[in-house]
């Protein structure tokens, strides 16, 4: 997407590399935990694993130092849709506290595998909740409460093959996240309080069984926006 002026951003999380400019907060696997379908009895998971990223499409797992390599974060795992009959989702969630007050929208970076492999072109949701988790229940299950959800599409650009990932921008403006309890949509009387930002997820779901199987999303950056104009 074209630039059309400055614009001014806030860096959530990503690497230092990235093309978009230097990040705050780099990436670390301990700030993500599961939240997956296990909880209702399925048999989905998912996993967020930090990698290094060379230009040459070398992967390795991260360790202190730098080489000049990226770090990206790997969103993977495995949607299943036979245990509860349909349904099922997988999801990394980081808790913390983000003002996002002044922007507009949230922009991913991403490294879009050269294929267009069922597992890479699967539609995710970048979930945000505006309140604190709530305490667990007495059986250890967590307590619902209303997110606010947008959904992306990762996919190579038209359908081209290349030799290598490819990067591509999603722009999610805030007015398009819409709010959810329990999966369902909900009238939420209050708007995101993007001021106070608690929880940031990325999630990947069946949508009643019109998708399943293996997914894998490299991510480079999170990144918060005040678009031009």
């Amino acid at each position: 997407m074209a630039d059309g002026g400055r614009r001014r951003r806030l860096g959530l999380f990503g690497s230092p590399e990235s093309v978009h400019y230097a990040l705050s907060r780099p990436w670390d696997e301990h700030d993500w935990s599961a939240s997956d379908d296990s909880v209702r009895g399925g048999k989905s998971y998912s996993s967020m694993v930090i990698i290094t990223h060379h230009e040459k499409q070398q992967e390795e797992k991260t360790h202190s130092g730098g080489d000049g390599a990226a770090d990206v974060a790997l969103f993977s795992g495995h949607l299943d849709i036979t245990a509860l009959g349909g349904a099922g989702f997988a999801s990394q969630r980081c808790a913390g506290r983000f003002n996002l007050s002044g922007f507009d929208a949230v922009a991913l970076e991403l490294l879009v595998p050269p294929s267009a492999a069922a597992a890479n072109s699967l539609t995710y949701t970048l979930v945000l909740k505006d309140t604190a988790p709530l305490p667990k229940r007495p059986d250890g299950r967590e307590q619902s409460s209303v997110s606010w959800e947008h959904d992306f599409i990762v996919a190579p650009a038209d359908g081209a093959v290349a030799s290598g990932d490819q990067p591509l921008v999603v722009v999610l403006p805030f007015d398009g996240f819409r709010a959810t309890y329990r999966g369902k949509p909900y009238d939420s009387p209050e708007p995101l309080d993007r001021a106070s930002i608690r929880t940031v997820a990325f999630m990947v779901r069946s949508f009643f069984g019109t998708q399943q199987g293996p997914f894998v999303v490299k991510i480079r950056s999170v990144v918060a926006e005040q678009r031009p104009g």
